[in-house]
């Protein structure tokens, strides 16, 4: 089950390095209107990522459901993403 957690954590920093070479600027701002924009669109970014992984993990598939070890661990997994993607949703919002 960790190796599916470090799974679902690595897709999320790939996307964030992903977005960190699309703001080349970001360590360059010098204001606090300019990190909170960065801010804000990084947690929506990872926000949607994860609510994306709960939709799919949603479908039951048969081969997320050999790929999770069986349909407890999916809901488990299911379950924490959600808590973490509405966590970020709400950063995101405020």
């Amino acid at each position: 089950m960790k190796k599916l957690y470090l799974t679902a954590a690595g897709l999320v920093a790939l996307c964030a390095l992903i977005w960190l070479q699309a703001e080349p600027n970001l360590f360059g701002n010098s204001t606090l209107m300019q990190w909170r924009s960065s801010l804000i669109q990084i947690t929506g970014i990872t926000s949607i990522l994860l609510l994306t992984m709960v939709m799919v993990l949603a479908l039951r598939l048969p081969f997320i459901e050999r790929l999770t070890s069986g349909l407890d661990k999916s809901y488990r997994l299911h379950k924490w993403l959600a808590i973490y993607g509405v966590i970020f949703g709400t950063v995101h919002w405020l």
